[in-house]
C-alpha cells in the first residue's frame, strides 16, 4: 500500500474544447445547475478535479485526468461492479477488497490502486 499525500492547491483551468465540454457534459452531468450553467462555470468538475484530481497533478495534468475517467467509464461499469461486492460510498473497505471486485471486470488484471492522504500545505 502506497501512501501519498497531496497539495490542496490544484489550478483548474476551464475547459474551452467542445468535444471534451461535450463529452463531460453528457457523461459526468453536474445536475444542481441548469445545463449552459454549469458548461460556463464548471463548478461541479471543478469540485470533483480540486478533491479527486490533486493527488494526480504531478502524473496527469488537468485534461489527461479528466479524459482517463471518462475512458475507464466508457469501459467498466466500475460502480455498479463495487456494488454487487457489496462496497457502497461511506463505509470502509481494504484495497484487497476493492482489487478483488475491480478484477472482476478487468479480466483478472491486477489494478494499481493507492491510498491516499490529503494535507493541507503549511
Amino acid at each position: 500500500k502506497m501512501m501519498v499525500s497531496c497539495s490542496s492547491q490544484v489550478n483548474y483551468t476551464l475547459f474551452e474544447d467542445r468535444k471534451m465540454l461535450d463529452d463531460l457534459d453528457k457523461h459526468w452531468i453536474q445536475l444542481k445547475v441548469k445545463q449552459e450553467e454549469a458548461l460556463v462555470k464548471q463548478d461541479g468538475w471543478k469540485y470533483q478535479y480540486e478533491k479527486h484530481g490533486a493527488c494526480s497533478q504531478k502524473t496527469y495534468n488537468q485534461s489527461t485526468y479528466f479524459s482517463l475517467a471518462l475512458r475507464l467509464y466508457e469501459r467498466f461499469d466500475l460502480l455498479s461492479t463495487l456494488q454487487k461486492h457489496s462496497i457502497v460510498p461511506g463505509e470502509n473497505y481494504t484495497i484487497q477488497e476493492i482489487a478483488r471486485a475491480i478484477k472482476t471486470v478487468t479480466n483478472n488484471t491486477e489494478s494499481d490502486i493507492k491510498c491516499a492522504i490529503r494535507t493541507k500545505e503549511l
